[in-house]
């Protein structure tokens, strides 16, 4: 053997001694890790309150075979014993009838489905993404606000996620629809995603408000319900007075009230049906 074929590396290696079959196995754990969500425990939780895991509500949403995520492997800044796959969120492309969409997934059944800095750049990058190169935005939401401490004290001064940057396309571009589906409750920031959405509909076990009970509770020394906070008869109560005030539908979305109350099952044909009104007349 000659000194520069000793100095060859093999094609099964790679940097550091590991062989690419060692290497592939690490990553296919950690795939398999990130894929588990909140686990079997998790997942459970969420199928008895009638959820559906986040992938299994993208897949009934997109395309079949079309679905591209990005980023499934992040882990959060503050790491804890449970693990928090993706940072609790689901993002990536795929299609809708055809059509190119940018989905944001929030993942209920790993710590509530709650927000942090890293999901929250995650977030941020597929929103800007889509606003420049002009695809729809659709939110699956299904969260719990803020999760602490992560966003406590001073981080939550510099969380990277801007609902600015969200409201407004580049200059030059035009606006790119946005539809939000609240498949479970729905608080803080899940809430505010929604808030933006020219186009929100809301199943008859979800709810949406700026907080939910475990905050809400404690401030006004009562018990309440995400129902009475903001589920489908306090929405729709506050959606015909909104369709009273406001001549032009996606005009009242921008308001939080609802455009419709949906079973799961609709989420897909509406959310289309809704993109298409939405790109017909340009907003």
């Amino acid at each position: 053997m000659t000194a520069a074929q000793s100095l060859t590396p093999s094609p099964t290696s790679a940097p550091g001694g590991e062989t690419m079959a060692e290497r592939l196995a690490v990553l296919r754990a950690k795939q398999e890790a990130a894929y588990a969500s909140g686990g079997p425990e998790g997942l459970r939780r969420d199928r008895e309150s009638g959820r559906l895991p986040v992938r299994e509500r993208i897949d009934l949403l997109v395309d079949q075979d079309s679905w591209f995520e990005i980023g499934g492997l992040a882990l959060p800044e503050l790491r804890r014993e449970k693990p928090i796959p993706g940072d609790a969120v689901v993002i990536g492309f795929g299609l809708l009838d055809g059509r190119r969409i940018g989905v944001i997934g929030f993942d209920s059944s790993v710590v509530a489905g709650t927000t942090a800095p890293v999901s929250m750049r995650r977030q941020g990058w597929l929103i800007e993404h889509a606003q420049r190169r002009g695809f729809p935005l659709v939110l699956l939401c299904d969260a719990d606000g803020g999760r602490m401490p992560d966003v406590s004290g001073w981080r939550f001064c510099g969380l990277p996620l801007d609902f600015t940057t969200f409201l407004g396309p580049p200059p030059g571009l035009p606006v790119v629809p946005r539809a939000a589906a609240v498949l479970g409750p729905s608080y803080g920031d899940s809430a505010l995603h929604a808030s933006t959405a020219h186009f929100v509909v809301l199943v008859r076990s979800g709810s949406i408000a700026l907080s939910g009970p475990s905050v809400v509770e404690p401030a006004i020394g009562e018990k309440v319900s995400g129902g009475e906070l903001g589920g489908p008869a306090a929405a729709t109560e506050e959606l015909t007075a909104e369709w009273i005030s406001e001549a032009e539908p996606w005009e009242a979305a921008a308001h939080l009230s609802l455009d419709d109350v949906i079973e799961p099952g609709r989420t897909r044909e509406v959310v289309a049906a809704s993109i298409d009104i939405a790109l017909g007349g340009r907003l």
